[in-house]
């Protein structure tokens, strides 16, 4: 070991000679041959300057003996000058390459120097005689001068062959040093070659193979640590792909799935998911249902059931679950004696236990368990592991939260469907009776009776469809909040529903002491489609709070045209403002942005004066939106409020009422009304039909301008009046214009209004007063009323027309199904006015036997009966032999939702008719279904 450490000192020693040999060598080979190509650089200028020489001499030969041609004179004494240039600048690079200090120290070149001395003489010459030449081209003397030339040039040309040997001498021995010197540098490479390959590559080769098998080492451990990274990439895969399956709707087999998953992947013999459950009495064992199960031996499927662990089991892992850790466990390290029976009884050697918590609330476990044990358990995979518990503990969790939230919407849908109940029991109960007062007004509205009472019976008519209207409005609520409201399109006139609407409520304004004014121009299109009855509903709202909420004063509606009608689709749209305004009390500032919102009200204290749902104006404008209007309010409190109702209505191509159809000799009119508004809205109506109108405010007013005409010997074709005004009511005024006028005075009308008709009608009458006009003045009422007073034909129209009941077939059989006595009298007096045959039944069931023994042409068979109600009878009827089972059957039902219609016609039945009835509305179904 000591000699080798010295043999290989001394050829690191060697090798470091070899190589500074090597280093010197170099230096000199480069040194010489920057030398050797500076000296081939001279010889090569030797020789070209030879070459020159003798080019110099011939050209200036040529120039001495040829005159023939003087371009050829001159070109060759162009080429002359060039030759002596390059000659003159060869001659100097040589001559300062020579006298170089290096130059003159080598012994060798300094015998060039001593002939270059020597020829310079006959080099100057030449360049002299050449000059020479070039200025004077004479040729007296040119034999004699040629030969100057030819003497110089010869001598040049030995001395300069003098100086090429020696140049060329002097090359070959740089040749020769350079070959001397590479060979003993190419020695000492392989000298150095042999050192190095037995000091150097021989032990590299070893130490290269010892490198080797380190490195084959080093990538065995990489490739196990690639696999147990590709393993932990699976592992986390699986665990993205359990969390992923656990987030299905239902949850027991998406656990298995996941715990599958995991299992799988974890490289575990056995996977399982137990629910814990407390003991319900202290000293009981714990319980841990099994909800989901893996097993390598292939039992992958769903296993649920209850195992019972005894205390000494549990208590070691739940008080290790309970403190949110891990607990594992090899089956020497067991805690207790049954737990270590378990571990032999199931030949586990080692089991891990992870906490699965929902909430704060520990829940169960995951349970892994491991029948060897050469499996190594690390901290990533219990970081994985319990991250599937979490992923476990969170599904669990929203499990429970859909749970209770489908009972919430279960518990909704059942509130909803009590609601919708109720409300259906509520309106069936209370259309019932109505039904009994609006049927049999309509039918006393047929009979002979005085005026006085037949205006009774339409009040106690209209009062009922008021009283409807709230009924409806509840169910419209209950519909809007549903989705379940649907708008009718049909034709009606505009003027015509605002006066029902008007009348509705006039009786309530007139208790009041309230003036109620409809301010409706005759030249608006009143021939509409629309939802007729959704607009008498806004519009009786909102007048029913103009009059709730105002002392004194007045109410009006306004009726205006907001826009240009606009085609679209081929239709023609109309926009309308409707403006409900009134003196009332009022709104707040603040409250102002409330009154639309659901059993809301301005006041809403205990001690409120005005009463009401509050419900109104939410339906009112949900109904106004769904008819593409609005609805908006406008108020200064203590000084009344405005409401605005917009509506999108489409014309039906009627024109409004033209001036030239009020066709009478009417030319002057006289308006005696206390309210200016009263006496605007008769003025722009006159107007309108080209009636000269004057207009007053109380009776001394009218008196002084009656007496006024009667000077100027004219008189006033028509005096309207109205009975409540300041200082003289209204008859009395009628009584001093007849003492002024004579026995023969103008026509009157005296307005009053519905309360006031019957208490005043007989003192009116005697005043002289024949004619009167109900307030609200409506223009088409008083239209009627103008021709009715000055028809050339004298037949007076009558102001109340009789309804009258059309006659249908005569014998037909009609067979009436209806529990209500009330309701069947008026079915029953209705169809015998009508001519038909008319047979009853209490309930579904009479109506069965019935039908064994008649033939009915048609059924009207009620819904809610005692026994049988009509939709089990219907479905009775239907399964009967022909000609019954094809017998049409028209519902009678006090449920007016879209639903409750619908079912009618699933049970087989024909059509239906909505309690309260109208008498047209039975006659138009008896019509479409008894025989001709």
């Amino acid at each position: 070991m000591f000699n080798l450490k010295r043999l290989l000192r001394y050829a690191i020693g060697l090798l470091s000679v070899a190589l500074l040999f090597n280093i010197l060598g170099y230096i000199y080979i480069s040194y010489q041959s920057r030398e050797n190509d500076r000296q081939e650089e001279n010889e090569k200028v030797a020789g070209m300057l030879q070459t020159l020489s003798q080019q110099v001499s011939k050209d200036m030969v040529l120039l001495l003996v040829d005159s023939s041609s003087q371009n050829r004179s001159l070109g060759l004494a162009d080429e002359l000058q060039r030759c002596l240039m390059d000659f003159e600048a060869k001659q100097a690079f040589l001559r300062s390459e020579i006298r170089r200090p290096k130059a003159k120290a080598s012994g060798a070149l300094q015998g060039i120097d001593t002939l270059f001395s020597q020829i310079t003489p006959f080099y100057s010459r030449l360049d002299s005689l050449g000059r020479l030449l070039l200025e004077n081209k004479s040729a007296a003397g040119a034999a004699l001068l040629a030969d100057h030339i030819r003497y110089n040039e010869s001598q040049y040309l030995e001395r300069m062959q003098d100086i090429n040997r020696i140049y060329h001498n002097v090359d070959n021995g740089f040749v020769n040093k350079i070959f001397f010197v590479n060979t003993g540098i190419l020695t000492s490479l392989i000298f150095a070659i042999l050192l190095m390959a037995v000091f150097v590559f021989i032990p590299i080769i070893k130490q290269s193979d010892r490198n080797y098998r380190e490195v084959r080492s080093s990538l065995n451990k990489v490739q196990e640590s690639e696999t147990a990274l590709r393993k932990r990439e699976n592992q986390l895969q699986a665990l993205g792909a359990a969390t992923h399956q656990l987030i299905g709707s239902d949850l027991r087999p998406t656990m298995q799935q996941a715990v599958m998953l995991m299992g799988q992947q974890m490289d575990t013999d056995r996977t399982t998911v137990f629910e814990f459950r407390q003991p319900a009495k202290e000293g009981e064992n714990w319980q841990a249902v099994r909800l989901a199960h893996w097993n390598r031996n292939g039992q992958e499927s769903l296993i649920v059931g209850t195992d019972v662990f005894p205390w000494e089991v549990m208590a070691p892992i739940v008080a290790t679950l309970m403190k949110n850790e891990v607990f594992a466990c090899p089956w020497q390290d067991a805690p207790s004696p049954k737990l270590k029976e378990w571990f032999s009884r199931t030949g586990t050697k080692f089991v891990i236990c992870v906490p699965i918590f929902v909430g704060t609330e520990l829940w169960g476990q995951l349970g892994l368990s491991h029948c060897s044990t050469d499996r190594e358990w690390t901290p990533a995979d219990f970081s994985i592991l319990r991250s599937f518990a979490a992923s476990l503990g969170s599904a669990i969790e929203r499990a429970r939260m859909e749970e209770q939230l489908v009972l919430a919407k279960e518990a909704a849908e059942a509130g909803s469907r009590a609601r919708s109940e109720f409300m259906a029991n509520i309106s069936h109960e209370l259309r019932t009776p109505m039904n009994g007062i609006i049927g049999f007004s309509d039918l006393l509205l047929t009979t002979i009776m005085q005026e006085t009472q037949r205006e009774y019976v339409q009040h106690v008519s209209k009062s009922a469809y008021s009283l409807l209207s709230i009924i409806n409005d509840i169910l419209d609520f209950s519909k809007i909040e549903a989705g379940k409201f649907f708008l009718e399109h049909t034709a009606f006139d505009l003027s015509d529903l605002i006066g029902d609407a008007v009348d509705i409520v006039s009786i309530k304004a007139c208790e009041k002491g309230l003036e109620l004014i409809v301010d409706s121009p005759p030249d608006i299109p009143t021939q509409v489609w629309g939802d007729p009855l959704r607009i008498r509903q806004i519009l009786i709202n909102l007048l029913g709070n103009a009059i709730k909420f105002t002392d004194s004063g007045e109410v009006s509606i306004t009726v205006r045209q907001s826009g240009e009608p606009v085609v679209r689709d081929g239709k023609t749209w109309m926009s309308l403002s409707v403006a409900v305004k009134d003196t009332g009390i009022g709104i707040p500032a603040g409250k102002l942005g409330t009154i639309f919102e659901s059993f809301t009200q301005a006041d809403s204290t205990t001690t409120r004066k005005y009463g009401g749902t509050g419900l109104g104006l939410t339906i009112s404008k949900s109904l106004a939106e769904m008819m593409n209007g609005g609805l908006s309010a406008q108020s200064l409190a203590g000084r009344g409020s405005t409401f605005t109702l917009q509506l999108q209505l489409e014309m039906a191509g009627d024109q409004p009422v033209d001036a030239a159809l009020l066709r009478t000799p009417l030319q002057s009119v006289l308006v005696i009304d206390d309210n200016n508004t009263n006496c605007r809205i008769m003025h722009e109506f006159f107007t309108h039909f080209h009636v000269a109108c004057e207009t007053c405010t109380d009776g001394e007013e009218a008196l002084q301008k009656i007496r006024s005409t009667l000077a100027g010997d004219r008189n006033y074709d028509l005096i309207i009046i109205d009975h409540h005004m300041p200082g003289m009511d209204g008859i009395t005024v009628v009584r001093k214009i007849k003492d002024i006028l004579g026995p023969v005075p103008g026509p009157f009308i005296l307005m009053l209004s519905s309360l006031d008709r019957s208490q005043h009608r007989l003192e009116a009458r005697t005043a002289g007063i024949d004619r009167f006009l109900a307030k609200p003045v409506k223009l088409k009422e008083l239209q009627t009323l103008i021709h009715t007073i000055f028809d050339k034909s004298g037949v007076a129209r009558p102001a109340v027309a009789k309804q009258l009941i059309e006659k249908l077939s005569a014998g037909a059989k009609v067979l009436v199904v209806e529990d209500e006595p009330v309701n069947m009298m008026l079915i029953s007096e209705v169809l015998k006015n009508m001519g038909v045959e008319v047979h009853r039944a209490n309930n579904g069931k009479e109506a069965l036997h019935l039908l064994q023994e008649i033939h009915p042409a048609v059924v009207l068979m009620d819904v809610n009966m005692p026994v049988m109600d009509g939709f089990t009878a219907t479905r009775h009827i239907r399964q009967m032999p022909h000609p019954h089972r094809t017998i049409p059957i028209i519902a009678l039902t006090a449920d007016a939702t879209a639903d409750d219609k619908e079912k009618c016609l699933q049970a087989g039945m024909d059509n239906f008719i909505s309690k309260p009835f109208r008498i047209d509305e039975i006659a138009t179904m008896l019509k479409r279904y008894l025989p001709a």
